[in-house]
């Protein structure tokens, strides 16, 4: 069937296929042209590379505003080294000497141990407000009252292509994070004895599973069954736009991490190799790192759509301010 309007519009953005040129391949659709090498020299707004014409415009403070991450489940685990990197300061994450990288699970919870950001990192003391590590908490009254008060922007995150977290999220052993036991129950019986691809539209099509990002942003967990009508998902789409600090997307990890430091400090801070690794890759995924969608038997998460077209359309203003 026809796409909705949100993927139409989506899709539209992603049009044109951008040229990594450094690399002699193309980037996945929507990302921008910003290469790996030119990460670094792009966040400090060297304009000596070709992939840079411009330094950033932006004219936030090194300081930079305090942020709380909203973490969509299967959205990007690797993000929490750029983020703690940038709410405790480079200084106390450096000198800790440990990334996601250093672990080969728990991968948040485990790096939290080390950190201790509750001296070091949460407001006042640093740059980030308490997000619940490795706790996937929607959008709260902390954060209601926040939009209040100036910045009225303190969100931060990454949004991923729906149809490819839903899949990334079934071979997570059905991944719906808050899912009420009992409905979780049902639905791994009624999922999981199925084959690979019965099982996988079953999954996706299960009340509660779609949706996830639209109902965190809304104030529900993940896997709530929750009824969406068009007006969620605008009001969804609204509060991405108006309320976060900087929205970017997994499936342009580099180029996201790179517009975070340009959006926070100006390109004051540039990010550390750490902050470009991929440090939980699913086992399942192919090499291309893009699952087939034809898995999913043509099923499209619309709220979704309309919440990943809104992200993408931020980090790709974010680019063209920086590199004119």
């Amino acid at each position: 069937r026809a796409p909705p309007a949100a993927l139409a519009v989506a899709l539209a953005l992603a049009a044109g296929g951008a040229c990594d040129r450094a690399k002699g391949r193309t980037l996945k659709p929507g990302c921008p042209a910003l290469t790996r090498a030119a990460c670094a020299r792009y966040a400090r707004g060297d304009s000596s590379s070709p992939a840079v014409m411009d330094a950033p415009t932006v004219t936030a403070s090194a300081a930079g505003p305090i942020i709380r991450w909203l973490h969509v489940p299967k959205c990007g685990t690797s993000f929490a080294n750029a983020v703690y990197r940038y709410g405790c300061g480079t200084g106390v994450f450096d000198s800790v000497n440990t990334t996601l990288a250093s672990f080969n699970g728990a991968f948040e919870a485990r790096l939290v141990k080390e950190i201790r950001p509750e001296a070091t990192c949460y407001a006042p003391a640093g740059k980030m407000y308490p997000h619940g590590a490795a706790m996937h908490l929607p959008v709260g009254p902390l954060d209601e009252k926040l939009h209040t008060l100036p910045p009225g922007r303190s969100l931060v995150g990454l949004f991923r292509q729906p149809t490819q977290r839903l899949i990334s999220a079934y071979y997570h052993n059905m991944h719906a994070h808050g899912m009420d036991k009992d409905h979780r129950a049902k639905l791994v019986a009624r999922c999981g004895r199925l084959p690979e691809r019965e099982g996988l539209e079953c999954f996706a099509r299960f009340p509660g599973v779609a949706g996830c990002a639209t109902k965190m942003l809304l104030g529900h967990a993940c896997g709530a069954v929750v009824p969406l009508n068009a007006a969620n998902i605008s009001e969804a789409v609204r509060r991405v736009r108006d309320w976060f600090a900087f929205a970017g997307v997994t499936d342009c990890f580099d180029a996201s991490v790179c517009a975070f430091h340009t959006t926070m400090t100006g390109g004051a801070i540039a990010p550390a190799d750490s902050e470009l690794e991929h440090v939980r890759a699913g086992v399942t995924r192919p090499a291309s790192g893009v699952y087939d969608e034809g898995l999913l038997g043509g099923f499209v998460d619309e709220a979704d759509e309309a919440v990943y077209a809104q992200a993408l359309r931020m980090l790709e203003e974010y680019v063209e301010r920086d590199t004119g």
